[in-house]
């Protein structure tokens, strides 16, 4: 999921951070605040994980209005994201099924400034 995305990502002339996994919501503000990207992804492939992507957009939706963009797995539907994530958060949110999606979805952006 993570690297494979990080990986095609770069590959594509981005520049990714990896924060790792079960990163606190409080770190990722930090990260978000110090380095001040274009586009936060957040990804995961267990139920446990979609919900606390609800909790992360509901937490940064407070003082953050940076995009974000779901990877999914088995566990994260697009339906997921759209009913429970996206209305926690408010920026656009998007919603990737594969890395390459996402990819596909980050040259959208970065070629229609959508951002």
């Amino acid at each position: 999921g993570k690297n494979l995305f990080a990986t095609l990502a770069r590959n594509s002339g981005y520049e990714v951070l990896d924060l790792g996994v079960k990163v606190s919501k409080e770190e990722i503000e930090e990260k978000i605040k110090e380095y001040r990207p274009d586009v936060l992804g957040l990804s995961g492939l267990l139920t446990r994980s979609c919900f606390e992507m609800v909790e992360v957009a509901e937490y940064l939706s407070r003082n953050e209005s940076v995009p974000v963009m779901i990877l999914g797995g088995a566990a994260l539907t697009e339906n997921f994201v759209k009913e429970r994530i996206a209305p926690k958060y408010k920026k656009k949110v998007f919603y990737a099924k594969s890395a390459m999606e996402g990819v596909r979805i980050l040259n959208e952006l970065f070629s229609k400034k959508n951002i």
